[in-house]
């Protein structure tokens, strides 16, 4: 996946594909599939997720508080069904459980 123009590879008729329009124009930065959403983020630190069975992009609720905007270090990952952050930042360390 890019900026624009994705595509996927599907296992069973073995073909490349471009993704839907929902899904290319709504994905920023780096992603993590979470039981079945698909989640990105952005540079500003707003984080969304796909759901693929609606075909809609929706807002990481639970963020009162808001994360820092990401360094281009930052990357996500499935923890056990959770949603992990890790990116880089100046001074102390921060962690937000999601």
């Amino acid at each position: 996946m890019a900026d624009h123009g994705g595509i996927t590879y599907k296992l069973s008729n073995d073909e490349w594909e471009s993704v839907g329009v929902e899904l290319d124009q709504g994905w920023k930065g780096r992603a993590c599939v979470v039981e079945g959403i698909l989640y990105c983020y952005d540079y500003l630190g707003k984080i969304k997720g796909f759901n693929v069975g609606r075909e809609v992009w929706e807002e990481l609720k639970g963020l009162e508080k808001g994360l820092p905007r990401f360094l281009c270090g930052a990357t996500m990952t499935d923890l056990g069904g959770k949603l992990c952050v890790v990116w880089e930042c100046q001074g102390n360390g921060h962690e937000i459980e999601i």
